[in-house]
Parts: structure tokens; sequence; C-alpha cells
């Protein structure tokens, strides 16, 4: 199948167990018009010279090499020397189906759309299936609000994650990962989605996303995990601004479970001078977008949020018991 040239990005990090099935893997797809782009983000294992192996048996790799900067920084590189019209990116310890790029380019020809996504499945490190993506195998087309509604219906990782799509080249352009940060898809997500005017998905499994010991989700500390409830705050801001009040509410509620089940047992002052910081940031958000007109409901919990900070639990809490024997 010849068509558009695409561009496929992996970010390599000590994955050599990993690295030669997922680079298998994308020379072999059915579509053949590729760029290859691989990123070494500063291995120090034997990813290198897989990777120059690779490279003297097809002339469609790019390599680059830098020193360890993490997934976001090799991403925004790879992005930023892609050459094709639409792009994809595939992370260094997952693989994908020999027809992963032909079936997602078909869909965004088909659909007229700028990103396209597939179902994935599960796989332990011996790549073993264990589960996966449940959303109905047939083709439907998303404007930003059925992909919001999608995503919040209990379909988090299909629709946030960077891999499991392609994407037009014109979306991604003003598009920057933020370096630092875990869980760096989150940032971002909102403003792809909102880039895009079409949206294409199906649930059919054509990604296999490996869960491993050692992974960055796996390593990521208590601190870190800041990093994810800035991201639904930043998510929460862009709800509140575009009046879409059912989301708002929802990333409300998502980012003070989040806090609140990070409060469980911890006594380190590091954490609560940055939970002081999170929360003021979040109070910072709630007043600046208080003059909406958001919905009674809503407002009266980000109201208590404002009065009580990460108190709102046990705050609402109380409120609904004194309600209940008021009835």
């Amino acid at each position: 199948m010849n068509g558009d040239l695409i561009s496929i990005i992996v970010p390599v990090y000590n994955v050599e167990r990993y690295l030669e099935q997922c680079i298998n893997s994308i020379i072999c797809q059915t579509y053949s018009n590729l760029e290859i782009i691989l990123v070494n983000d500063g291995s120090t294992d034997h990813s290198e010279k897989i990777i120059e192996n690779f490279r003297q048996k097809d002339s469609r790799i790019k390599y680059i090499v830098q020193s360890n900067q993490g997934l976001s920084s090799a991403r925004n590189l790879g992005k930023s020397v892609a050459k094709g019209s639409y792009i994809a990116f595939v992370d260094a310890d997952d693989y994908i189906a020999d027809d992963y790029v032909e079936s997602l380019y078909h869909l965004l020809c088909q659909g007229d759309a700028e990103l396209a996504v597939c179902g994935y499945y599960e796989i332990t490190e011996e790549g073993e299936i264990t589960g996966g993506s449940n959303v109905p195998a047939h083709i439907v087309l998303l404007d930003e609000e059925s992909f919001w509604k999608l995503c919040h219906e209990d379909q988090g990782i299909y629709c946030m994650v960077a891999w499991n799509k392609m994407y037009k080249r014109s979306i991604l352009e003003s598009i920057e990962y933020p370096v630092g940060k875990i869980h760096e898809d989150e940032f971002v997500l909102h403003e792809i989605v909102s880039a895009a005017t079409v949206i294409v998905a199906m649930g059919e499994r054509k990604y296999y996303y490996r869960q491993r010991a050692g992974s960055i989700l796996e390593q990521e500390d208590i601190l870190q995990r800041f990093d994810l409830i800035e991201a639904f705050s930043i998510r929460l801001e862009y709800f509140l601004k575009q009046k879409q009040y059912i989301f708002a509410e929802f990333m409300f509620e998502k980012l003070l479970y989040y806090l609140d089940d990070m409060l469980n047992g911890q006594k380190d002052r590091q954490f609560y001078r940055k939970l002081n910081e999170v929360t003021a940031k979040i109070k910072g958000t709630i007043l600046h977008m208080w003059r909406g007109r958001i919905p009674f409901k809503l407002r009266q919990k980000l109201f208590i949020f404002w009065l009580t900070g990460i108190r709102y639990y046990r705050v609402r809490a109380i409120w609904r018991s004194l309600r209940r024997h008021g009835d």
C-alpha cells in the first residue's frame, strides 16, 4: 500500500530485552512508506548496537542520540525532525500488529480525520496477553465532546496515552510534551483533542502494551504522582473555560479522589509542602474561573473545596449526613 509518508517515533532507553521485537514489528508493516525515527535517550545497555544492526538492513531508519532527558524530550526531538504527513509513537518495550500503520492510516483517510485510535492488548514482560482495551470493535467518528465521553466511560488509557494513535502532523506541530514530568500524555491530551476536528476510533486491538517492573510508572514515588494531579488541574481549567461542565465535574472528582488516596498514611513534611502548593494552585484556578455560569451542583463542590482544601471529602461527608438528618 502506497500513500503519504508516515513517521514512527520510538524513544529508546535501556530496553535491549524488548527492542528487537519492537523494531521488527515496525519494519515488517504492511504499509511500507515509513520514516522510522529511533531516539536513543542516553541508553547505557546494548540498545545502540541493536539499532545499528537494524540501520544496516533498513534505510528507512533514522537514528538520533541525546543525553538522558526523559520520554517527553525524546518524543519532542523525534517530532521535530519528522518529515511524515502523519505521526505515530511506539514505546520501545511494546510492539505493534503487522497492519497497525495501514489500519490507522486507512481510518484517517476514510473519515477525513486528524486523529485515529485503536484498541490495545496488555502483555506481561514475557509477552503473555493478560487483558486490554474493552471498547466496541466497530468504527466510530467522534467530535471533541464524544471523545471525552468515551474517555470518561472507564476508557482512560485507551484515550489518554500517546501510543495506539496516529496523528495528522498539523495537530501536533504546536504540542510539546512536558519535559521532566511523569504522565506526560495527560498534560497535552486536551490540546491534541481540541486541535482535531474529527477523531476516528476503533476497538480492534492492534497495539501490544507491555506492563513491566522497572517501567517509569512502576518507579514513580509519591511526590511524582503530583504530576498527575497537576495535569488533572490543567484539564479542569480547560473544561471550565470551554464551559464543558459535565467533564469539568468529572475531572474535579477524579482529581480529588487521587489527592485523597495519596493522603493515606502520609507523614512526610515534603509531601505536605507539595500538597499545600498544589492545593493553592487548584484554589487559584477555581477563583479565576468563578465568574462563569457554572451549574449550581458543580459550583457548590468547587466552593466547598475552595473553603476546605484537602479536607473536602470529610467536609462533604459531614454535609451530606446533616442534609440526610434534616430531610
